[in-house]
């Protein structure tokens, strides 16, 4: 399992280290959001943090290649820690979340190695998702604010202006899952009630 406790007692955990995580076809990483202002005000305390001996704070040039440590200290429990391959803490920014997770060298390396490449963000409403994915770019060149979505959009094109012979072909689909419903968010009008998930013999999933 890519997520693994690396202790459950009192004690600070002793994580052994791990190969390159670059090797790895699952990469698993944490980013912790920052306490909103009305969770302040009603007194709420962040009981996630990047366990500092293992912090993510060197610059981002790569993906990680060694573990990181998740500490979860619950109120009236005991701590817990989690081993990942990344950890950012509520300061990252969305180039670091962009880089360090393994998104970046997935877009510019894998994809031309002929690759799929799956990049997912997962919790719950409000954890952070749309931010960290980052849908909402304003502009054609990346901003500071832009998450994985802009940035690996704009390094797909770079890559094949600079691979390709001109002869490429890239296709965009644009879904969204709300309520169990598949919602096509290229489509002007809002008719998507025949859309299912349907599978072909091959085992290849598609939308129609």
């Amino acid at each position: 399992s890519p997520i693994m406790p690396a202790s459950t007692g009192k004690k600070e955990p002793s994580l052994k280290k791990s190969s390159s995580s670059s090797q790895s076809n699952i990469r698993v990483v944490a980013r912790i959001r920052p306490l909103a202002k009305y969770e302040i005000e009603n007194g709420s305390k962040q009981i996630v943090s990047p366990l500092p001996s293992f912090g993510a704070s060197a610059p981002a040039t790569g993906p990680t290649t060694e573990p990181e440590v998740l500490e979860v200290k619950p109120p009236d429990s005991e701590k817990r820690w989690f081993e990942l391959y990344a950890v950012f803490g509520g300061n990252s920014t969305q180039r670091d979340v962009y880089i360090k997770s393994g998104a970046q060298n997935a877009v510019c390396e894998d994809i031309f190695r002929g690759f799929n490449c799956t990049i997912l963000a997962y919790g719950q409403t409000g954890a952070g998702k749309t931010f960290s994915m980052g849908t909402a770019a304003g502009s054609l060149e990346v901003q500071e604010t832009d998450g994985i979505i802009p940035r690996a959009t704009a390094d797909l094109f770079k890559m094949i202006q600079g691979k390709c012979d001109g002869n490429a072909q890239v296709e965009l689909s644009y879904l969204e899952i709300y309520n169990e419903e598949i919602r096509d968010l290229m489509v002007d009008n809002n008719d998507n009630s025949a859309l299912r998930i349907r599978e072909n013999l091959n085992g290849e999933v598609y939308v129609s």
